[in-house]
């Protein structure tokens, strides 16, 4: 796959920012999203350094319109776009808040809404191309429903499931490929109150992913210790995947009451 412009969301931390970094290269353009500014064009040196053409598009998934004019720009710019990744997101435990419809509402709007604003204006001219490859970065917290994430699961599996039914509409014509990671290193992460087994960085992350995309993977699961745990956990039956995972919950709030000696 010869890749010549990439469009990516996110683009201003964590897997975003190392997909920008991967594909920075003399020859290659690139248009970077994200809502803050400051950190984005920090990125968008950094690529400029490695010889990239570099387009800014400081906008917010959630906003419709910008969302549209940045796609628009970046299209009029580009001519024809090659790859385009959607990778913002959020993640907001219900336990944090009071009230789990405004979360549920945040977390859906910028990850799954926002991933249909990002891809959605590119499908038009692929589909007249015959080419190109629409990615999104799911996760494997939408394979089941876990304690306290009900929000970020439910919003990672509708990405999961729109993103089947385009890659099915558009079978033969464009590559569509759902990015299913375990835990990353990123900001988004770090705040994370419990073990993340098998930990990946973001650079290896980005690896990963571009390499699964060359090979034009549909649905790529990483690392391959947490592939292999999902796919036991996805067909668990509820009568023994409930007590085990209410376990762990328990234990784990148990641990985060346990204050440390002065």
């Amino acid at each position: 796959m010869n890749v010549r412009s990439v469009f990516i969301s996110g683009a201003s931390t964590g897997i975003g920012e190392a997909l920008a970094r991967y594909y920075a290269a003399p020859g290659r353009l690139l248009g970077l999203l994200a809502r803050r500014e400051v950190l984005l064009r920090d990125v968008g040196t950094a690529c400029r350094r490695q010889g990239a053409e570099v387009a800014i598009y400081p906008a917010d998934v959630t906003d419709a319109g910008a969302m549209e004019a940045a796609t628009g720009a970046f299209l009029s710019h580009a001519g024809q776009v090659d790859l385009v990744v959607a990778n913002a997101g959020i993640s907001l435990r219900d336990e944090e808040v009071t009230n789990v419809v405004d979360l549920t509402e945040r977390v859906m709007d910028v990850n799954f809404l926002g991933t249909i604003r990002t891809l959605a204006p590119f499908i038009p001219s692929m589909e007249r191309n015959g080419s190109g490859s629409l990615v999104a970065i799911s996760s494997v917290a939408g394979f089941r429903g876990l304690p306290d994430a009900g929000g970020y699961c439910a919003s990672k599996a509708a990405v999961s499931v729109w993103m089947e039914s385009l890659r099915v509409r558009l079978h033969g014509r464009v590559h569509v490929m759902t990015v299913c990671p375990g835990f990353v290193a990123t900001p988004m992460t770090k705040a994370n109150p419990f073990p993340m087994p098998w930990l990946v960085s973001a650079d290896r992350a980005a690896e990963l992913i571009a390499r699964a995309i060359e090979r034009r993977r549909s649905v790529y699961t990483f690392p391959r210790q947490m592939k292999l745990l999902m796919g036991v956990v996805r067909v668990l039956p509820p009568w023994l995947f409930d007590p085990i995972l209410a376990a762990i919950r328990s234990r784990g709030r148990t641990r985060r009451q346990i204050k440390p000696e002065a």
